[in-house]
């Protein structure tokens, strides 16, 4: 009888430990689902790049999301491609998505106006996503999800981090001409402050024409 009692534990650990490392592992190939709160710097490296040339901390613009509230800001650096690409400045550039508008701020010159009618994307954006490999990139262990576009001429592609935080680290929306590096070293999980995403009180509705 006391050999049952101890065997019964033994075969327990047996059955028990194989589902829990079979259902974490399901659970890492979920598709990622974002905080509702969070900040992390990001820089642009060339196409096909999937790194930066330099180190991964230096970075060009900030994303603060706040889900709670439905807002999200990007404060891109002086010089940065999106500020003089859509609005013909070098001067430093903030887009601030709140409810189904997204506003452009360039504090220098005073502008700020709403330039398109456009939301931010939900903590589940990633959900149609598929798990592909784990793979190391830019120095981090990172778990890597794509999704086929426009009937499977590219794919969209994310890659995080496997580190407890999950911090994401790269997003190419298609055939990978344009993407993100994000810096998980400034990767912040928290709420964010609702006044990031208050407009100052010089903005307008309808935008300049920038070109």
């Amino acid at each position: 009888m006391a050999q049952t009692s101890l065997l019964l534990p033994l075969v327990l650990c047996c059955i028990i430990m194989p589902a829990f490392v079979a259902a974490s592992q399901s659970d890492e190939k979920k598709p990622p689902v974002w905080p509702f709160g969070f900040s992390i710097a990001a820089s642009f490296p060339p196409p096909y790049h999937p790194c930066p040339s330099g180190s991964i901390h230096e970075h060009d613009t900030w994303l603060y999301y706040n889900w709670t509230i439905r807002a999200q800001r990007l404060d891109h650096t002086a010089g940065h491609h999106e500020c003089v690409k859509h609005y013909n400045t070098s001067e430093p550039c903030t887009l601030i998505n709140r409810g189904h508008d997204m506003w452009v701020i360039i504090p220098n010159k005073r502008i700020c106006c709403r330039d398109m009618r456009l939301g931010m994307v939900k903590p589940t954006w990633l959900e149609k996503f598929h798990f592909v490999e784990n793979q190391d990139m830019c120095g981090y262990p990172t778990a890597h999800w794509k999704k086929p576009e426009f009937g499977g001429m590219w794919y969209a592609e994310y890659w995080q981090t496997t580190t407890p935080d999950r911090s994401p680290l790269r997003w190419s929306p298609g055939d990978r001409k344009d993407q993100w590096i994000f810096d998980p070293s400034t990767y912040r999980i928290e709420e964010q402050d609702a006044s990031l995403f208050s407009l100052p009180d010089y903005c307008t509705y309808e935008c300049p024409p920038f070109h």
